[in-house]
C-alpha cells in the first residue's frame, strides 16, 4: 500500500525539480487502484482479532502511521494535476480506509485519539483548498487555434488563446516535444517550451512557420529549441 501512495507525489516531486514532465497515464484509474487496494487492507485488518495481530516492527510502524498523510498528500497532488470526477469520491475514501487501517495497529487508546484528531484538523484546510478550486477550478479557459508540427514531425507548435474572464488573458506560444518515455503507468516527456506570449485574442495575427526540425518564426521572429 505504500507504493501505492508514492507514485504520484514523486511524479510530482521529480517534475518541480527538473525540466521533464512525469505523469500517470491515467490519473482517476490510478485513484480507483488505490482506493481498491486500501479497501481491501482495511478489511483483512478489521476481520482480525486482537489476538491475531502480532506486534510489527517500529519502522512498519512509522510507514503506517504516515499512510493518511501520504493520502493527503496524493490528494493535494491530484486537485492540481487530475479532474475532479473520480478523484472527489476516491480519496475520501482512501483516507478513511488508510485511517482505520493506522487506528487498528496502534495499541495505546491515547495514541489513536491524538492521532485521528491530528489528522483529522489536517485535512480541514486540504477540504478547503478542493472547495476552492472546485469553486474556481474552471475559471477562464486555455483554447488551442492552432498547431503546426515541425518537419520531422518530433515537436508541435501550438497557438493557445488564454482567457482568464475579467482580469484579461494572453496569447502564447508553446512548444511540445513529441517524444514521450513510456515506463509502465508513467510517462516521462520534456516539458513545453513558451517562446512567445502576447496580448489576449491577437491569435489571429500569429503566424508559426518551422525553417527546420529545431527552429521555428513566430511573427518572423527566430526562435532555436534547447
Amino acid at each position: 500500500m505504500l507504493i501505492t501512495y508514492l507514485v504520484v507525489p514523486l511524479c510530482s516531486l521529480l517534475a518541480l525539480f527538473s525540466s521533464y514532465s512525469f505523469s500517470l497515464w491515467n490519473y482517476n484509474s490510478y485513484a480507483v487502484l488505490a482506493l481498491l487496494v486500501s479497501f481491501i487492507a482495511a478489511v483483512a485488518v478489521l476481520s482480525r482479532t486482537a489476538k491475531s495481530r502480532k506486534d510489527i516492527p517500529l519502522k512498519s510502524r512509522i510507514v503506517i502511521i504516515l499512510l493518511p498523510l501520504l493520502v493527503i498528500i496524493n490528494w493535494i497532488c491530484y486537485i492540481v494535476l487530475a479532474s475532479f470526477k473520480t478523484i472527489v469520491l476516491c480519496m475520501p475514501a482512501c483516507f478513511i480506509c488508510t485511517l482505520i487501517y493506522m487506528l487498528k495497529h496502534i495499541k495505546h487508546k491515547g495514541w489513536k485519539i491524538a492521532l485521528a484528531i491530528l489528522y483529522i484538523l489536517i485535512l480541514v484546510p486540504v477540504c478547503f483548498i478542493l472547495l476552492l478550486c472546485l469553486l474556481f477550478g474552471n475559471f477562464g479557459s486555455r483554447t488551442v487555434t492552432e498547431t503546426v508540427y515541425s518537419p520531422d514531425g518530433k515537436y508541435r507548435a501550438e497557438v493557445i488563446n488564454n482567457d482568464m474572464g475579467a482580469l484579461g488573458g494572453s496569447t502564447l506560444v508553446n512548444v511540445y516535444n513529441e517524444q514521450v518515455l513510456e515506463l509502465y503507468i508513467i510517462k516521462i516527456s520534456e516539458k513545453p517550451q513558451c517562446i512567445y506570449e502576447g496580448a489576449w485574442n491577437e491569435y489571429n495575427d500569429i503566424k508559426i512557420i518551422w525553417t527546420d526540425n529545431r527552429t521555428v518564426l513566430v511573427n518572423g521572429k527566430r526562435h532555436q529549441l534547447l
